[in-house]
């Protein structure tokens, strides 16, 4: 049972550690790697949590070390309420990320995770400390685009279960457990709700590069909406598109990996030199 590869998932059970013990709630690292050089924090999608970057942590090389932000309202923070305040959280997530500026980092965000990725890039700029190598921006479209799809968040508790469970959000073998599930549709509400209303204008660029990503059969999120990612940076911009829907990055995670450990090293090399 791969749970904590869906949408929604429960308690993994593996072991973390954290940052340091500011972030002890917000970061946990599924593989720690003391001899890391460089940090990759990775934010989930809606209703998603923090185990289900365990994967990327045993597959990416042992100079990169995963940090996974754990939401309040999901798997250890179960029993906290959702936080729908986008600014709020991203806030923060800039704080534990500045606090863990020692190495080079980056930031990857899938769906929900690549909207709050860039209100935390943001804030980071405004802050005027130091800045992530690259942002990838995975499964979202660019944030000064309007939503063009249904929104999920506003259907009744059975057809957001049945939308979700379609496009792969929702692991089958979590479809009968009803009583789990009735416990995370607030936070999973909430998430989508983050995902779905944001919307900003086409701010400051950020002066590092983005990596957009989608996958060639996401109808949620077509190529033309990741390329719009580009107005977003004065540096470089690439669109990578994978196999696969809208979970590409679980379903074809050798290949996204590749791609996102190329771009890191790519972006160490033109540091140092």
């Amino acid at each position: 049972m791969r749970r904590s590869d869906g949408l929604v998932g429960e308690p993994s059970g593996h072991e973390s550690v954290t940052v340091n013990s500011s972030s002890s709630s917000w970061i946990r690292i599924p593989v720690p790697r003391p001899q890391a050089r460089i940090r990759l924090f990775c934010l989930p999608h809606a209703g998603g949590g923090a185990s289900s970057y365990t994967a990327w942590a045993r597959g990416l090389p042992t100079h990169i070390e995963v940090c996974a932000a754990q939401l309040p309202g999901r798997e250890t923070r179960i029993e906290e309420p959702a936080i729908t305040d986008i600014h709020a959280m991203a806030r923060t997530l800039a704080d534990v990320m500045a606090a863990a500026a020692d190495l080079p980092f980056a930031i990857f965000g899938h769906s929900m995770g690549a909207v709050i990725a860039y209100e935390v890039a943001q804030e980071l700029l405004r802050r005027g400390g130091p800045q992530p190598l690259r942002l990838f921006a995975s499964g979202a479209r660019a944030p000064h685009l309007p939503l063009s799809g249904p929104r999920l968040a506003d259907l009744p508790t059975d057809e957001l279960i049945r939308g979700l469970a379609a496009i792969g959000g929702i692991p089958v073998e979590l479809l009968d457990r009803r009583e789990y599930l009735d416990l995370i549709v607030p936070s999973l509400r909430g998430d989508l709700i983050i995902a779905e209303n944001h919307r900003t204008g086409v701010g400051a660029p950020l002066p590092y590069p983005i990596t957009g990503l989608t996958g060639e059969d996401d109808i949620h999120v077509p190529l033309e909406q990741v390329r719009e990612w580009e107005r977003h940076t004065s540096a470089a911009f690439k669109a990578l598109v994978f196999p696969g829907g809208h979970f590409f990055h679980r379903d074809h995670m050798d290949q996204v990996l590749a791609a996102v450990e190329g771009d890191i090293s790519l972006d160490v090399a033109l540091r140092l030199s």
